[in-house]
């Protein structure tokens, strides 16, 4: 049986590469795109009534979930409004096609999550390599996850994993896990 020597390589995607990719979409476009890429439904498109309803029904879940359950998101709130505000809680809607009790659920869920990925001191920082991922910057700077420059028919983008670049000695399972994290979240 043969040997077959391969790699996998692939080019950064820039700023500006990013900027060429949505220059010809329009709002309606980049929206669905938005939408498909964080696992939303593209079909459904609720009223901003509904969606006000919603978010309503959803603080009120929240507020009903105990507070030793949701001491990180409390937490969230109050360090990080930005990351706890409507626009976001609109994508926990989405996400669970706007059943605000699973909503409220899933964003707890969420906190705790980051609050054990990174830690009590950097997990309400905003998500890059200054806040939340400064410790994964040799993860990142080896880039063993890449964007590629193309996008599925949908639009999602392609997420490509260089095992070859896999450098367990400069840094931990836990930073490539955070690193993954940090490009999902873009």
């Amino acid at each position: 049986m043969a040997t077959v020597n391969w790699g996998l390589t692939a080019p950064r995607f820039t700023e500006t590469d990013q900027e060429q990719e949505t220059e010809g979409l329009s709002q309606e476009e980049l929206e669905l795109a938005r939408r498909d890429c964080h696992g939303q439904p593209v079909s459904s498109n609720p009223s901003a009534e509904r969606m006000a309803e919603c978010i309503t029904a959803m603080n009120r879940a929240l507020e009903e979930i105990p507070e030793e359950k949701k001491q990180a998101c409390v937490a969230a709130m109050a360090q990080c409004p930005a990351q706890c505000n409507d626009e976001e809680k609109r994508n926990f809607l989405w996400r669970v096609e706007f059943d605000p009790e699973k909503a409220a659920k899933r964003m707890v869920k969420y906190w705790e999550w980051r609050r054990e990925l990174f830690g009590e001191d950097r997990c309400f920082a905003p998500m890059n390599r200054g806040g939340t991922l400064r410790s994964e910057n040799k993860a990142l700077q080896y880039s063993l996850l890449y964007v590629l420059p193309a996008t599925d028919k949908t639009g999602r983008p392609i997420i490509l994993m260089d095992p070859s670049q896999i450098k367990m000695h400069l840094y931990s399972e836990e930073q490539m896990v955070s690193q993954l994290a940090h490009l999902q979240m873009q």
